[in-house]
């Protein structure tokens, strides 16, 4: 199912995925996690509820955490995949150059890999920590607020996860070899 509702991300060319992933999911998650940590401000102020402040410092970690997976993209990733792009667009050849173009394209690579290892763990915690709702229990707005926005960013990294895993890293290798890094 995954594989027919993201086929017209494989379409893409490399350039066309970039802008796609950056507009469409680090920006948007970027503007979801700053949402979630408001939500978190609201919480932290009402004493009411005292078991919500023990989820809410949970969830504020774990969105420092994806912030700190965006933020990577942003600042060592994208960069690259510019460059790389530049490269396969001007018909760059790395074994032809001095050797003075060496941006460690396979360096690169894991370390987008390694950071899906980490998108794992925090699916893995932002499941296991949610405050079960009690049907006698009235909880503060801002909290359901706040779980709909994690569940909300929770299937936003779990696309972004599959979009990279199953399109991006495939078209980097690919251009990758196209200008025989």
């Amino acid at each position: 199912m995954a594989a027919i509702l993201y086929a017209q991300f494989r379409s893409y060319d490399i350039k066309e995925l970039v802008t796609r992933l950056n507009e469409g999911y680090y920006n948007a998650l970027d503007i979801m996690c700053l949402n979630a940590h408001n939500c978190i401000g609201q919480l932290q102020e009402d004493d009411q509820h005292p078991s919500v402040v023990l989820y809410t410092s949970i969830y504020s970690a774990l969105l420092t955490e994806i912030q700190d997976l965006l933020l990577f993209r942003r600042d060592v990733i994208l960069p690259y995949l510019e460059e790389l792009i530049a490269k396969s667009e001007a018909g760059h050849n790395c074994k032809e150059c001095s050797g003075k173009c060496h941006v460690g394209h396979n360096v690169h690579l894991m370390s987008l890999k390694n950071s899906h290892d980490k998108i794992k763990d925090v699916l893995a915690e932002l499941q296991s920590s949610t405050l079960p709702l009690h049907m006698d229990v009235e909880y503060p707005a801002a909290y359901r607020i706040l779980r709909n926005e994690i569940a909300v960013i929770d299937n936003m990294l779990i696309e972004l996860f599959y979009i990279e895993e199953s399109s991006l890293i495939p078209k980097v290798m690919e251009t990758q070899k196209s200008i025989n890094a």
